[in-house]
């Protein structure tokens, strides 16, 4: 989350993005974004 101005502008630079996706497609089924 260092990337993300967000976390930058609150200091909270510590969490973690979660992608789900079909293995014979690669479709993107969801997303989970998660930060402290």
């Amino acid at each position: 989350m260092a990337a993300n101005s967000r976390a930058k502008t609150i200091n909270e630079p510590e969490g973690f993005v979660k992608v789900l996706a079909d293995a014979k497609t690669d479709r993107i089924l969801g997303v989970h974004i998660i930060n402290s």
